[in-house]
């Protein structure tokens, strides 16, 4: 009884000594933060630390071998307590500043010159001569795509980064991947070009359509689309419009915001649309034949249209065609046909983004930092 006491009292010494010595530790969390023309990918000794406890040694071994690869100059690492168990590990790393010699558009020359044009008026965005962040190359991506959006366009943008480390300088090229028309295209300018527009749409909601109602259809027939001018005739011409289709029992809209920026929430009441045909197309290269994949889908020639059913489809098309490190983008497209049932069609685009560092390609890059991870030479 003595020495089951006696290792008792040792147990309750070491817990409220170390209190967490007999407790299993979560899993380590591992953050990077850089500084300098640091590349969009990690190490993959920091994913094999995320897979143990915090050990210090090994994370000075990480470090070292980070350090070793002559993308950062330098770099140290610390640690934080959470809530209960939780540690987490930061590494801090500083890398040379590259000088973005080359920015390349490789769009259709309007395109080009129209994004040229963007891109010389908003801050935050790479420019030829400064020093390519992650950061700069994220917001002129960002500018590059909404560009196509308010303009309707359903077009997938690839983009080519070479970082030299040797050379102290960076290059990127971005090119597009051209799908049909989005909904809206050609109908009216977005608000950002035209210099008459008082008040434009800055919201279009259709959370109070019920599940009948083909919203890529509406969007189609209507002629008033978010990032455009607001025109209350317009408005109650699309409303016009929907009704003469016959394909709705009821169709309402009203408006809200302030008074540059306008709120159209869209209530629908849809009726049973039959779906006639449902089809998949790849607008750039795909690891699969789209054509095999209608089969296998949720929504099939016969049914009835839903939302839901809708959503889950896409979902299913992306599952089927995506492969790791890939960038897929999966839209629908829809008609009426002459006996008022639907065509229902899924585009796929497959974006393709490339790094090179110091003239040697990055195998499986897909431009998330979380998904690639590189060795060190």
């Amino acid at each position: 009884m003595r020495v089951l006491r006696t290792h008792l009292l040792c147990i309750l010494l070491t817990i409220s000594v170390y209190p967490n010595a007999l407790l299993a530790q979560d899993r380590l969390q591992v953050l990077v933060y850089t500084s300098g023309s640091a590349p969009p990918i990690e190490h993959e000794c920091v994913t094999s630390l995320r897979e143990r406890s915090y050990s210090p040694v090994a994370s000075q071994e990480c470090l070292d071998q980070i350090l070793a690869t002559g993308y950062f100059d330098r770099g140290q690492f610390r640690t934080e307590h959470g809530d209960g168990n939780q540690m987490t590990l930061i590494f801090q790393l500083g890398a040379p500043q590259l000088t973005v010699s080359q920015l390349q558009l490789d769009f259709f020359d309007a395109d080009s010159s129209a994004l040229q044009a963007l891109l010389e008026k908003t801050p935050g965005v790479l420019r030829q001569g400064e020093v390519y962040t992650r950061e700069a190359e994220l917001t002129t991506l960002n500018r590059i795509k909404n560009y196509f959006f308010l303009h309707r366009r359903r077009v997938g943008i690839n983009s080519r980064l070479a970082l030299n480390f040797t050379k102290g300088n960076a290059t990127l090229t971005y090119s597009a991947i051209e799908g049909p028309p989005g909904p809206g295209a050609g109908d009216v300018e977005p608000y950002m070009v035209d210099p008459d527009c008082k008040q434009y749409v800055a919201v279009l909601d259709f959370r109070q359509s019920d599940d009948y109602v083909p919203n890529v259809l509406v969007e189609r027939l209507m002629k008033t689309h978010f990032g455009s001018c607001f025109d209350d005739v317009r408005l109650q011409s699309d409303r016009e419009i929907l009704k003469k289709t016959g394909l709705f029992s009821q169709v309402d809209f009203s408006v809200g915001g302030t008074y540059d920026r306008r709120q159209v929430s869209v209530a629908i009441q849809g009726k049973p649309i039959k779906v006639e045909n449902v089809s998949v197309k790849c607008y750039s290269q795909s690891p699969t034949d789209c054509q095999s994949v209608a089969s296998r889908l949720e929504l099939k020639a016969g049914d009835v249209y839903s939302r839901s059913a809708d959503s889950l489809t896409k979902i299913q098309v992306e599952k089927i065609l995506q492969k790791p490190h890939q960038n897929l983008w999966v839209f629908e497209d829809m008609k009426v046909l002459e006996n008022s049932t639907l065509e229902l069609s899924y585009g796929v685009i497959l974006e393709r983004e490339e790094l090179s560092i110091n003239g040697k390609p990055i195998v499986d890059y897909d431009g998330t930092s979380a998904h690639n991870v590189f060795r060190s030479h």
